[in-house]
């Protein structure tokens, strides 16, 4: 059993798409808490691109411009003086 929904088209559960906008959601609101999480992110992303109803949707480019702005995020913070002042990082907060 997979949870695959095959009612007109294959698409993933309501409930997991539901958790995934949210998650991506909160990831662009609050990119630098998520920066150890984009390969989760990356995974599901490619999960819903395996569906032939969601590949290139709006919904998914969002995604993808979601994901670039958490991984830009991740850039900044591995800077040569971690991307914070004073060389604090948020593991020693």
């Amino acid at each position: 059993m997979t949870g695959i929904v095959v009612n007109e088209k294959a698409l993933p559960p309501r409930k997991l798409r539901r958790r995934i906008r949210a998650m991506f959601h909160h990831a662009n609101l609050h990119p630098e808490e998520h920066i150890g999480k984009t390969n989760i992110l990356r995974g599901y992303l490619s999960y819903f691109n395996s569906f032939p109803t969601l590949k290139g949707s709006s919904e998914l480019e969002g995604y993808k411009d979601i994901l670039k702005k958490v991984n830009s995020n991740a850039q900044q913070s591995h800077a040569p003086d971690g991307g914070n002042v004073g060389g604090a990082d948020a593991t020693s907060l």
